[in-house]
């Protein structure tokens, strides 16, 4: 009896050690940074800029994967299946981890259950973007042309259907009661070339990608899904100086790991990538595209996802837009 008790007092007091070691050593090989989008766009250029400045921090190489599809899931699911020993992280961001959920009937992970938060890098808004031949300054002028014109004016979703661009559309179609023809496009280049051509007449943009287009008079912003101006463009309104509050949604990114990872290795990871974060070089480069980085502890990332799956969990609804 007596054996047996020593025998649990000593299991229990060698687990927390265990973990101390583990957290010690880690980590002693490479970290793979899956990104669940293309090559070359707006996630992956984030998580290479990061995984940059993360290797000399945690003196191992990061290895970023890109693993695109399904908007998001592929990816997503893959490293909800991998071990969680913090050596397979998630670029998570508002469509993994909140718009998905809502999205899909049948959704393969679940963005609370199956993740460790680890943090939130940066966010920004959308643009509200139209060709300058159209002949609108304003998000007024916009709906009264659709009005008068119902079903002749196209807009694009870069990404395609579900995506951030295509439920804002939506939510401003219903919310103003125009008619709009939706074109979805595969990624953010060839909306924007169609876009510029005069092929579609309307879209919402990431501003780290339109930007440069709009500067260069290519784009026409009339308005900002921000609750303050922007200072890349602080002639353009926000939504709700606009009048549509509902519509200040934003986009945004983290990093997740898998379910059960040791917390000693996740607050390693937090301190690592808040201190790229923090850099002064960092700042400046998401401040140029008109974004604003992040730093939350776990926790606060967990609460964070949490009240985005509602607020565009609501989005979704409305639209009455569901995938398989």
């Amino acid at each position: 009896m007596m054996r047996s008790v020593m025998l649990l007092v000593l299991a229990l007091a060698g687990a927390p050690l265990d973990s101390v070691a583990f957290a010690q050593s880690y980590p002693n090989k490479p970290i793979h940074l899956v990104v669940p989008w293309p090559a070359g766009g707006t996630a992956d250029a984030a998580a290479r800029w990061l995984a940059g400045k993360m290797e000399p921090l945690l003196g191992q190489a990061m290895v970023v994967e890109n693993k695109p599809g399904a908007m998001g899931t592929i990816g997503a699911d893959l490293v909800k299946r991998a071990a969680p020993d913090g050596y397979t992280l998630l670029r998570s961001d508002v469509m993994t981890h909140a718009i998905n959920i809502s999205l899909f009937r049948k959704l393969t992970y679940d963005p609370i259950k199956d993740f460790t938060p680890i943090i939130a890098t940066g966010k920004g808004p959308m643009l509200l973007l139209v060709n300058p031949t159209l002949g609108v300054n304003s998000l007024a002028d916009l709906i009264a042309l659709a009005k008068a014109q119902p079903g002749k004016l196209n807009y694009a979703s870069p990404g395609g259907t579900g995506t951030p661009a295509h439920l804002l559309s939506e939510a401003l179609k219903q919310r103003t009661q125009i008619d709009m023809v939706h074109v979805p496009y595969k990624g953010e280049a060839q909306a924007y070339t169609d876009l510029v051509a005069g092929h579609v007449q309307m879209t919402f943009g990431f501003t780290n990608s339109s930007l440069s287009l709009v500067k260069s008079g290519k784009l026409r912003a009339l308005a900002v899904t921000y609750q303050e101006r922007i200072a890349g463009l602080p002639e353009v309104p926000t939504m709700n100086e606009a009048g549509y509050p509902e519509l200040s949604l934003e986009a945004w990114g983290g990093i997740s790991a898998p379910a059960g990872t040791p917390r000693s290795v996740v607050d390693k990871l937090n301190r690592a990538v808040a201190t790229v974060m923090a850099m002064p070089e960092t700042m400046e480069r998401f401040r140029n595209l008109g974004a604003e980085t992040m730093v939350s502890t776990p926790d606060e990332f967990t609460t964070f996802i949490q009240s985005e799956i509602t607020r565009w969990g609501d989005v979704v609804r409305k639209s009455g837009i569901k995938l398989e």
